[in-house]
């Protein structure tokens, strides 16, 4: 169980704490307090995010490098930076393009009922950050990859798994 707690503190300042306990044990397995500004939150959470996986894992963390916060105020790999209201026009076209695309199959069958829903969850939960906020958060990065969050990697399954639908209709087809 981990249990943690950021409290503002004077001259802008913030205190930051965690615990790490067994439960199983009933026993403290880590714990720490720092007291940062609010520029350092980010890399005091990837020290504690790298102390609990030490723990659990017995090996040095390697979150650090993997999980980031990136405002991308354009669409994937930092495309049409700054171009909001182009985005949302885009995602709305896409939204309905998905939907029509669903609605002129008569019997779905289940594999295209995923694809279909995780592009549309991923779509729609890039438009609201985009709608509310102006950009999107990405915050995984695996190696050399940029930056993607949940949204995008739902986008990217749901075409891969209609990319697999397509072709598998295709092969049928000219085998008669």
């Amino acid at each position: 169980l981990t249990v943690g707690k950021v409290e503002p503190q004077p001259g802008g300042r913030l205190k930051l704490s965690f615990r790490l306990i067994d439960v199983l044990k009933q026993a403290p397995l880590a714990g720490l307090e720092y007291n940062i500004t609010p520029q350092q939150l980010r890399q005091t959470a990837h020290k504690i995010a790298d102390i609990i996986y030490e723990k659990l894992a017995g090996e040095p963390g390697v979150f650090a490098t993997r999980i980031t916060y990136i405002t991308n105020p354009g669409s994937a790999f930092g495309l049409f930076p700054n171009q909001t209201l182009f985005l949302i026009a885009a995602s709305i076209v896409g939204i309905t393009v998905l939907v029509l695309f669903y609605r002129s199959h008569h019997s779905p069958g289940p594999l295209l009922k995923v694809s279909l829903g995780l592009q549309l969850g991923g779509a729609i939960g890039n438009l609201t950050d985009r709608a509310l906020f102006g950009h999107v958060v990405d915050f995984i990065r695996l190696g050399w990859w940029p930056s993607f969050n949940l949204a995008d990697a739902s986008i990217v399954t749901g075409i891969l798994v209609l990319a697999f639908l397509m072709l598998r209709s295709e092969q049928r087809g000219r085998r008669g």
